[in-house]
């Protein structure tokens, strides 16, 4: 080795030392990523107020929803839930239909990744809501809803299971407290006057209502997976779908138990507009879903039940006992909570 290749050598075994350019790259990468970070921060902030504003728009337009189909009920007894979910079926397909070729999505076309939501969308969403609708013939509108109060409880651990949400310990206390409320609210009616075990249409409703649940507890787990690959349309596409389908079904098969003859303009019109409202609710709930978790946005049916109940009281002319809202208020309380200290934390 001659003495320029040891020289050569020796320098660079040499520790070399750390120059002002590298170390002040270190200190602007840093102070981006901590940009980046908070920026991130700011982006979740906005669609968790986003994701909950258009929950609350969906809610409201669920108890549009309710509300008019139960008045139709009121005014015209010859009415039933099959008449509703026919009309409401053949509505709703034409109104999914002219918002996909608007949009121009091609709806028959996704990923692997969402059969199983997409099936369990056509199939469940379009029945558990069916059965809601039969049963709100023989209840009160918020009586039936607070049966469904149990869905979130139902549809937070399916979110757990196959969606990988976190759910706290105090949201599964909450949700407990919350299902104690309406098992009060459902006690509290019992011995009422007109309500007694051996009212059969009081204890139809009810199983009914129990029934819907089961199904409808999929939704926010399938809508929301839906909403990671696919349009928001999705949804309420192919809900529509299951409800026309579920409409065909009675037309063909349960035709003797329709009233077409006893339809006038009023119970038309407010068919109409309950199936309007709901398939804004559909819409909007879908993309509530793209911008939140299922865990976060699920609890919000129980703003559907406080409207319901308000309107029962106020123009349906129901009667309720202190339990009924003493149960209410433990629904109300158990569901807001874990809700209010998330929002705070982050």
């Amino acid at each position: 080795m001659d003495q320029e290749s040891e020289k050569h050598l020796i320098q660079d075994t040499k520790p070399r030392k750390k120059s002002h350019h590298v170390e002040s790259f270190s200190i602007e990468d840093s102070l981006i990523v901590s940009v980046e970070v908070d920026s991130e921060k700011e982006i979740l902030k906005t669609d968790r107020v986003k994701g909950i504003l258009l929950m609350s728009i969906s809610t409201i337009c669920f108890v549009m929803t309710i509300s008019l189909c139960k008045y139709a009920y009121l005014i015209n007894e010859n009415v039933n839930g099959l008449d509703y979910i026919l009309f409401r079926g053949s509505i709703l397909i034409l109104f999914a239909g002219c918002d996909v070729l608007c949009r121009r999505v091609n709806v028959f076309r996704f990923p692997q990744e969402v059969y199983a939501s997409v099936i369990l969308r056509f199939f469940t969403g379009a029945i558990g809501m069916a059965l809601y609708f039969y049963a709100i013939k023989f209840l009160p509108m918020s009586q039936g809803s607070v049966i469904l109060c149990i869905n979130p409880l139902i549809s937070a651990v399916l979110a757990y299971l196959f969606l990988k949400e976190v759910l706290a310990c105090r949201d599964i206390l909450c949700l407990l407290g919350a299902f104690g409320g309406c098992v009060l609210v459902n006690i509290s009616r019992i011995g009422e006057e007109g309500v007694s075990p051996s009212e059969n249409h009081y204890f139809i409703g009810i199983c009914l209502c129990f029934i819907s649940l089961l199904f409808r507890s999929t939704t926010p787990v399938t809508v929301r997976q839906m909403s990671k690959y696919v349009h928001s349309i999705f949804s309420p596409f192919y809900f529509s779908l299951g409800m026309f389908c579920h409409a065909m079904f009675l037309l063909i098969f349960c035709r003797k138990h329709l009233h077409f003859e006893h339809y006038d303009t009023t119970t038309v019109l407010l068919f109409t507009g309950s199936t309007i409202a709901n398939y804004g609710a559909q819409s909007i709930m879908s993309v509530a879903y793209s911008y939140e978790k299922a865990t976060v946005l699920a609890p919000f049916t129980y703003i559907i039940t406080c409207g319901l109940l308000l309107i029962d009281c106020v123009f349906f002319g129901y009667d309720f006992s202190l339990l009924y809202f003493v149960g209410f208020c433990i629904i109300l309380f158990c569901v807001m909570t874990p809700l209010l200290i998330k929002i705070n934390k982050e």
